[in-house]
């Protein structure tokens, strides 16, 4: 009697971890497959830099998913490693130089944050950064000067769209940014859904985001792949 209360628990066991295993692909069944997810991860403070640098890259490369990290001009220069230490799967983009708002200064000023920004991160990578992040998600009408002269072709300041050079002009696309895997949109034909970090946030927290991604239909995305093909299904 003994075996068999013993083979009937442990025949319950194997079915509650495969069912524990399986369940978070569940919670989106209509998912499409390879549903285009954008993680963005924003350095904004020196508060635990530049350890968070190496644990979310330790992170990134242990779960091989690509992501997008911007930084100000000023943190690069003091912690260089938080620009150098990704791998070939991570993009490093630009924000102002001194993580200042670009609505509440003259164009000269603005564009030196702007082109001082990418130079440092440029120059200390030893690559030609193409992607933007405004502080705080504030920009004015001079966004897509600032953006074109500085050589920048793509601007992700927004929570519910992006812009990509094309053509001479900048041109929007929408995604939806959303904070949980369970909020990404369970129908066909969406925009692609950012999930937004940045250094204050736990690693393990963050850690606990991607691995529930995974176990849905998903494929990370780069900038340069929302360049490349900045509409759902082109992927």
């Amino acid at each position: 009697m003994k075996l068999v209360h013993a083979g009937i628990i442990s025949t319950g066991l194997v079915i509650t971890i495969g069912v524990s295993l399986v369940a978070p692909a569940l919670i989106i069944p209509h998912l499409p497959q390879n549903y285009p997810v954008f993680l963005s991860f924003e350095i904004n403070n020196s508060y635990n830099l530049p350890s968070w640098c190496q644990d979310l890259s330790d992170t990134i490369t242990r779960f091989d998913v690509k992501a997008t990290v911007f930084i100000s001009g000023k943190l690069a220069e003091q912690h260089p490693e938080c620009v150098t230490l990704f791998g070939d799967d991570v993009e490093i983009g630009s924000m102002t130089y001194h993580y200042v708002s670009l609505s509440s200064s003259d164009y000269l000023l603005q564009l030196d944050e702007v082109q001082q920004g990418k130079q440092t991160i440029d120059i200390i990578g030893n690559f030609d950064s193409k992607s933007f992040k405004a502080p705080f998600s504030q920009t004015d009408d001079n966004i897509y000067s600032l953006l074109s002269r500085s050589g920048i072709l793509a601007d992700f300041s927004y929570e519910d769209h992006f812009n990509i050079y094309e053509n001479g002009q900048f041109v929007r696309y929408d995604l939806v940014t959303v904070d949980h895997p369970s909020e990404i949109p369970s129908s066909e034909g969406l925009m692609p859904s950012r999930f937004s970090f940045d250094n204050s946030q736990s690693i393990d927290v963050i850690s606990g985001i991607i691995y529930e991604i995974k176990s849905y239909n998903t494929q990370f995305l780069t900038v340069s792949d929302l360049v490349a093909n900045p509409v759902l299904g082109d992927y």
